[in-house]
């Protein structure tokens, strides 16, 4: 009869492989922190872009409703100062070219450009100008919280 013998052979491979299991365990918090700030960082991007456009949008709409009125009103002014025939009516109307030609160069389509704030300060102050010429006050509503125009 002949014995069999059983030998248990150490194996380097599988211990190799359980040092490297237990180093993946150990090494998971790093890397589920890493994972997790980065996915952060990305939903954090998108919401930033998200926002940042909706804030572009209003504020656009802000200055386009702006830069609207400025128009309506210097061409209501026009029509009312050019049947008087006076000193004080011959400066509101040369501001009031002033004004206009200052909105028609005025970049509203192109927030990008150079003076574009600059300009736009300058459009309030000629507006500013021409109520206090013609004797307009702009007022504020409290409640509400809206200009308001008073003859």
């Amino acid at each position: 009869m002949s014995s069999v013998q059983h030998i248990f052979v150490y194996r380097p491979v599988i211990c190799r492989n359980f040092d490297m299991s237990f180093e993946n365990i150990f090494l998971v918090e790093e890397r589920f922190e890493s994972d997790g700030y980065n996915q952060g960082y990305l939903i954090g991007k998108q919401k930033g872009i998200e926002e940042g456009k909706r804030l572009g949008q209003s504020k656009a709409m802000e200055i386009g409703t702006e830069v609207g009125f400025y128009s309506g009103f210097i061409s209501t002014l026009t029509l009312l100062y050019t049947s008087q025939d006076s000193a004080k009516a011959s400066r509101i109307l040369k501001m009031i070219k002033s004004l206009s030609s200052s909105l028609e160069r005025f970049p509203v389509t192109d927030v990008h450009h150079v003076n574009f704030f600059d300009d736009l300060k300058k459009i309030r102050a000629k507006f500013k100008q021409i109520c206090s010429l013609s004797g307009i006050s702009l007022e504020t509503d409290v409640k509400k919280g809206h200009k308001i125009l008073t003859f």
